[in-house]
């Protein structure tokens, strides 16, 4: 067998599904636990993480149906361009990869034209506004291994495939009751302020970043900005998985020893804490609901623009190539994901938010007031309460 003309250009690509192979069975062990019953699943039932397993599924047959379409899609148009009649050969393929740039042109073909963005934006916005928050405040508050891992995996496979998996493994680590006993006040844990204050910078940079975006689709900084995007959302976890340790441990006991100031205190940094996170998430849904509508009013006129041409126009993009299809999908799948998580998960006993109120409800949104319900419960006159009924 020949040694193929340009062998580095198909190491890239083979390194990429070792990467995507490298990351699943990262994450293996925890999926592996996941869709078997623990005895102390109380709150959430195996029918539920079977449903999230499930949508992970469908989001990866979606997203990269189209992907391996788009694959296909840019040989045949690499071998028309070049009025290239060989047939197949690894040889070709490693001369197809030479002469294209696969991420830098789906990224681009997504990114150019108002109504392309207008499907991209949403998923940009969501990975980097309220997707990060989320994977790192819960998973280190859930004490879920390697957050990073499921981050790393929506970069390279698909947020929504990324996201179901997550939501699935945060059904086993549910985070520990507000009051276990009379004696223990809280055993809740939060994230440092350290994780907090990363999660600020780098929700904002890449808020940046993809506000930047449509408007060098054409420039030579396209490609750079780009992987700012991607990069900056791994430096929160990457500080979660250095430190070694994912959460401060906040537990107030009412040991003998422990003054009624010192319990005081203690939830005052807890609440802060807390305030720090719903401001996050506030902050977050707030900036990316601003650059959705912006992008919105640049590509039609809400007040005149009838409801079918919207849609007609939204599923003639969908369709029009297959990287906008991949991305799209990956939009479409990462909304019912969303609404299905908050559906499962308000019906918790520990902090319980009620079902109706899901319709009105954004993701930050939500994990805003779960944040606020949480906070709230912790409070002295809640604690007291608690304790009264277990008299």
């Amino acid at each position: 067998m020949d040694i193929p003309d340009y062998p580095l250009d198909l190491a890239i690509l083979a390194s990429y599904f070792v990467l995507i192979g490298s990351l699943t069975w990262r994450i293996y062990p925890q999926l592996q636990l996941t869709l078997q019953q623990q005895p102390s699943d109380k709150q959430y039932s195996l029918t539920n993480r079977f449903l999230f397993m499930g949508l992970a599924s469908a989001s990866f047959i979606a997203t990269w149906t189209f992907m391996f379409a788009y694959f296909v899609y840019s040989y045949s148009s690499w071998k028309a361009y070049y009025g290239v009649d060989a047939s197949f050969s690894f040889n070709l393929m490693s001369h197809w990869l030479h002469g294209v740039t696969l991420f830098d042109d789906a990224w681009r073909t997504v990114c150019t034209g108002e109504w392309a963005w207008a499907w991209s934006i949403e998923l940009c916005t969501f990975t980097v506004a309220v997707w990060t928050p989320i994977i790192a405040i819960e998973g280190s508050r859930r004490r879920i291994s390697h957050i990073w891992a499921y981050m790393v995996f929506g970069q390279v496979v698909a947020i929504s495939t990324s996201s179901a998996l997550f939501f699935a493994v945060c059904l086993l680590h549910q985070t520990q009751p507000v009051l276990t006993t009379t004696t223990n006040i809280n055993t809740k844990t939060t994230p440092s302020w350290i994780l907090i204050g990363l999660l600020f910078l780098v929700s904002m940079g890449g808020l940046i970043t993809v506000e930047r975006t449509p408007g060098l689709t054409a420039s030579d900084e396209f490609l750079p900005n780009l992987l700012l995007m991607h990069g900056l959302l791994v430096l929160p976890l990457i500080y979660l998985a250095i430190s070694n340790n994912t959460m401060t441990a906040t537990a107030a006991t009412t040991d003998e020893g422990e003054t009624s100031t010192q319990q005081q205190q203690q939830r005052k940094q807890r609440n802060m804490k807390s305030y720090a996170i719903i401001i996050l998430y506030t902050v977050g849904a707030i900036a990316n609901m601003y650059l959705i509508f912006e992008q919105w009013r640049r590509t039609v006129d809400l007040t005149t623009a009838h409801p079918l041409d919207i849609i007609s126009n939204l599923a003639r993009v969908f369709l029009q190539h297959p990287a906008q299809s991949s991305i799209s999908s990956d939009v479409v799948c990462v909304h019912v994901i969303s609404v299905a998580w908050m559906l499962v998960d308000a019906c918790t006993v520990t902090v319980p938010l009620h079902p109706n109120f899901i319709p009105l409800c954004y993701p930050p949104l939500y994990f805003a007031i779960y944040e606020f319900r949480l906070s709230s419960s912790i409070s002295p006159h809640h604690s007291d309460t608690v304790m009264n009924k277990n008299k």
